[in-house]
């Protein structure tokens, strides 16, 4: 039953990111920031009327090169700056993968700490079954 559910929602994931590729395709470029291998930072720029700032997203890594970290900004074009959007955590262990995000409070100034979580438990090589945990 977890599994056929897990496959149900990765098939729509999946169509959603098809979708969502043809769109950004034809709106909007990306150029990416890496060094060596690892992508550091990613820019996408949205086409209208030349190149425009749109969205920026910053990766790290721990020391065996996992994501632990993705932030996400937003260009404010009035105030020619980038504005925190998203945040976004992953926490690893032998068993599973813990996945919490926060959104960023304009008016604080500061992230929503673990607005929503998502566990991945591991059953081998790329084996997961998912749970969702809003807050």
């Amino acid at each position: 039953m977890k599994t056929n559910v897990f496959f149900k929602v990765m098939c729509v994931m999946i169509m959603m990111v098809a979708t969502v590729s043809r769109v950004q395709a034809q709106e909007y470029v990306t150029q990416d920031k890496r060094e060596g291998e690892i992508l550091v930072t990613r820019f996408v720029y949205k086409i209208k009327d030349g190149l425009q700032n749109h969205l920026k997203s910053d990766f790290t890594y721990d020391d065996q090169n996992r994501l632990i970290t993705k932030e996400s900004f937003l260009w404010n074009k009035r105030k020619q700056k980038w504005v925190p959007r998203k945040r976004i955590h992953y926490t690893y262990s032998d068993s599973m993968i813990v996945i919490t995000g926060d959104n960023w409070d304009n008016t604080r100034k500061v992230y929503t700490e673990n607005v929503q979580q998502s566990t991945y438990e591991i059953h081998g090589i790329g084996l997961y079954t998912a749970q969702l945990i809003s807050k």
